[in-house]
């Protein structure tokens, strides 16, 4: 494990770290803001590809890569989070969830429990502990 200590938001997700601890409060408003930054940057390349012929021949050419970098950027396709330190996997869902986002949700909740991350974080924690002691 690499502590990293205290980062700045901008960051994160150029992958300064692979975790984030905060509390409630100020880890939902990073995530809506990451969530809106998201929707503005396709809204804004949805607008530039289409402005005219020129740039939406420009689309077709990277289209594909544009549906990877939409579905990158879309919250729903992850849907939910884990709650961490509990014994069940529990995960938490946004309240304006619609059914794409439970479905990512869901999906997010089948590969935890496939890859039984509970075990696997414990007997890392349990791994560590025994590195201190």
């Amino acid at each position: 494990m690499n502590f990293v200590g205290y980062v700045e938001a901008r960051d994160v997700p150029l992958g300064a770290v692979d975790v984030l601890v905060t509390d409630g409060f100020t880890g939902n408003v990073y995530l809506k803001a990451c969530e809106g930054m998201g929707a503005l940057m396709k809204d804004a390349l949805k607008s530039m590809f289409f402005a005219n012929l020129k740039t939406k021949i420009g689309a077709l050419c990277v289209k594909k890569q544009l549906g990877s970098f939409s579905k990158q950027m879309d919250y729903k396709e992850i849907g939910g989070s884990p709650l961490l330190g509990t014994a069940k996997p529990v995960f938490k869902a946004h309240g304006s969830s619609d059914a794409k986002a439970f479905f990512g949700a869901f999906r997010q909740a089948k590969l935890f429990v496939e890859n039984n991350a509970i075990a696997e974080m414990t007997e890392a924690i349990a791994a560590l502990g025994a590195k201190e002691g």
